[in-house]
């Protein structure tokens, strides 16, 4: 049997929880984006039971904006209106 010490295997200052931010009309904005991201967002969660594609569409675009702004790498979670989840990863060219 192997026994392997996780703390070594983890980068020292590296988050060992994720925290899930479900973003509205008051965490949208690249800056508000960015102030989440510093304080720790590592999931961006979008309810599709609410709002148009185009609003969706436009938080997105402002989150890697955000994110090319701050070298901070966040997940999407999407909310379907059927509770289906499907988490994809941004990534910024």
């Amino acid at each position: 049997m192997a026994y392997v010490k996780v703390e070594q295997n983890i980068k020292k200052g590296a988050a060992k929880t994720k925290m899930v931010w479900t973003l509205g009309a008051a965490s949208r904005s690249v800056e508000m984006l960015e102030k989440l991201l510093e304080a720790g967002m590592n999931i961006a969660r979008f309810d599709f039971s609410e709002g148009s594609h185009a609003h969706h569409q436009e938080t997105i675009n402002n989150l890697r904006t955000a994110i090319g702004n701050t070298g901070i790498l966040c997940a999407v979670m999407l909310d379907t209106k059927v509770h289906t989840f499907v988490s994809l990863f941004v990534v910024c060219l």
